[in-house]
């Protein structure tokens, strides 16, 4: 072989090296791990338990003072008018005052499982995982007995739903033994709830923690298919934009979810990993204050701001270094 063909072939080697680095290094860009937890995405003081579609909490509160309180305290024991009341309470963080009617509501409706579940998300809420998950468990072992057996258009009733996205939301806080029987039920129902936009939240984090981005874009197109400004599908969104290093799309995804709720704590926590890496740290740090402030007690946003805040000053130390 002549030096120039070895030339050549040396050259073919190397530029084929770089190509294949090339290649890996935009496919690992692609396939980030995800480090959120799914309760740090799905957040039960994000999920809106009422039916009732207000624009603003203040809206729902002025609704809840002026009507609910009102028609609970002339009928009590009607079934709807203690449920509304209460899940209304739930919405607005009044969970002191929501375990009482809920209380009130089991003892009142004896053979009816939804005052029981709803309780359950009061414990979770007030961070008693042991007493939610005695509570939820066994209606949403019913639930996983109706996807079973019952036939494709058994009605499934909200307080199904709600169990089974309680038990997924908490499970991270329970023993393995419980995650293990909690995973089983969530692994039977799936086929069933696969359109519930809140519980799919379970199974595209599931996809994006396994980096299947494709199973994970098609269930959340699915449902901003049916609702463009489903704020926590618009989030998710962003996160996968963030996972694939397409940080400009994620904080556009971000900021159109925080029009569609403002007071979730998730959308200025998410914006402000987004705008670090795109080098406007100010912001970040402006943004994850907001998340603070949204939700003081939300211990994942205080480690991030700590982060932030490291990386910002090595950064800092670097250039000046340099």
């Amino acid at each position: 072989m002549s030096q120039g063909v070895k030339k050549l072939t040396v050259l073919f080697l190397v530029l084929l090296v770089s190509f294949g680095l090339c290649v890996q290094n935009v496919y690992s860009k692609k396939l980030q791990r995800l480090d959120l937890s799914l309760s740090d995405i799905l957040r039960f003081k994000d999920i809106e338990t009422t039916s009732y579609k207000f624009e603003s909490k203040e809206k729902l509160k002025e609704y809840k003072n002026s009507t609910l309180l009102k028609n609970y305290t002339e009928h009590p024991t009607v079934f709807s008018t203690a449920i509304e009341y209460g899940l209304a309470l739930i919405d607005l963080g009044e969970v002191d005052e929501a375990s009482k009617v809920f209380e009130k509501a089991e003892k009142d409706f004896v053979n009816n499982p939804a005052p029981k579940a709803y309780k359950g998300w009061v414990e979770a809420y007030r961070g008693n995982y042991n007493e939610a998950k005695s509570a939820l468990y066994p209606i949403a072992i019913e639930a996983k007995d109706k996807a079973l057996n019952d036939p494709p258009h058994t009605v499934f009733f909200p307080y199904h739903t709600s169990s089974v996205l309680g038990l997924a939301l908490i499970k991270d806080k329970l023993s393995e033994e419980d995650q293990k029987e909690i995973n089983e039920i969530l692994e039977k129902v799936a086929p069933r709830f696969s359109g519930h936009p809140q519980l799919s939240t379970i199974w595209i984090i599931s996809d994006l923690r396994e980096q299947k981005i494709d199973e994970a874009n098609k269930k959340i197109e699915s449902i901003l298919q049916r609702n463009p400004n489903d704020w926590l599908a618009l989030a998710l969104s962003g996160i996968v934009r963030s996972l694939e290093g397409k940080d400009e799309d994620a904080l556009k995804q971000f900021e159109n979810s925080e029009k569609s709720n403002k007071y979730s704590a998730l959308n200025p926590f998410l914006k402000a990993r987004s705008l670090f890496k795109l080098g406007r740290q100010k912001e970040a740090i402006q943004a994850i204050d907001q998340a603070i402030a949204l939700d003081p007690d939300w211990e994942t946003a205080k480690d991030e701001k700590n982060k932030l805040l490291a990386k910002n000053t090595a950064k800092k130390w670097f250039l000046n270094y340099k």
